[in-house]
Formats: structure tokens, C-alpha cells, sequence
């Protein structure tokens, strides 16, 4: 892939991403607030959507607990920094577009530009045992 076959697949997902954020009234800062303008996802902010979505996969989103999406982006900024040898600075909106395109259950909190978002995250082993159990499986009629 050349790098301008690369840059025009980043140029599609960052309308997509836009496309899907005016749906739901969002802004990479959050939900807009009344009297706001909404602003565009633009290319870093569009890719963190993938990050979270990568993230989310080891979460389990059929508890009843609620997190917020603002102390949520954090833990997927501490998390590329220890799975990825480098910080990866989400925006608040971008969790929030990659929980509703998971398919989470997502709550606006009223007069905030934050969500709250119905999962269990699992924590330091526990979190990579669910996603090895996410992506792997055994059986006991599999050869070495």
C-alpha cells in the first residue's frame, strides 16, 4: 500500500467517523452542549476511535455497572501506554463514538458532554485473560 493509498483510507474512515458522530451529536470533546457548535473528528481524534474499539474488545459489557466516559478515556490512555510503549491521547468523544459502535449501552449524562457507559472492565491479568479468551480457544481435539 503506498502511502497515498494510506492516506486516503485515513481521509474514509475520518468521514465515517463523522458521519456517525453528527448522529449522535458528538464532538471530540463529547456530547455538544446547547448554545455549541459541533466540530469535527479530524485525523489523530478519528483514529483514537479505533484505539477505544481496540480497547473495549476485553470489556465486558453486559454488567450492570456504569463508568464514566470521561475516567474511561483515561484508563484506554494508561493502557496504550503500557500495551503500546507510547501515550495515546483520547478524546472523551472518541470513547464515546467507540462504545456506541460496540454497542454498549451509552447513557448522556444530562448537561455534560460526558456518557455514562454500562461495563465491567477487567483489571491488569484479568483483563488479559479476557481477551486471550476473547481470541483464542482450546480444544481438546486440537493437534500441537
Amino acid at each position: 500500500m503506498t502511502s497515498n493509498s494510506g492516506e486516503h483510507a485515513r481521509c474514509m474512515w475520518t468521514q465515517q467517523v463523522n458521519h456517525f458522530a453528527d448522529q449522535a451529536n458528538l464532538s471530540p470533546n463529547g456530547y455538544v452542549l446547547r448554545n455549541e457548535t459541533r466540530q469535527d473528528f479530524k485525523g489523530c481524534d478519528a483514529i483514537a476511535v479505533i484505539v477505544c474499539c481496540h480497547f473495549l474488545v476485553g470489556v465486558d459489557q453486559r454488567k450492570a455497572h456504569t463508568r464514566s466516559s470521561y475516567g474511561l478515556k483515561h484508563e484506554v490512555e494508561e493502557w496504550t501506554a503500557q500495551a503500546h510503549a507510547g501515550r495515546w491521547y483520547v478524546p472523551n468523544g472518541a470513547l464515546i463514538l467507540a462504545a456506541i459502535l460496540s454497542e454498549f449501552r451509552v447513557e448522556r449524562i444530562p448537561d455534560s458532554p460526558n456518557a455514562s457507559i454500562y461495563c465491567a472492565v477487567p483489571r491488569g491479568r484479568d483483563r488479559q485473560l479476557a481477551l486471550h479468551n476473547k481470541f483464542c480457544w482450546e480444544s481438546s481435539d486440537a493437534s500441537p
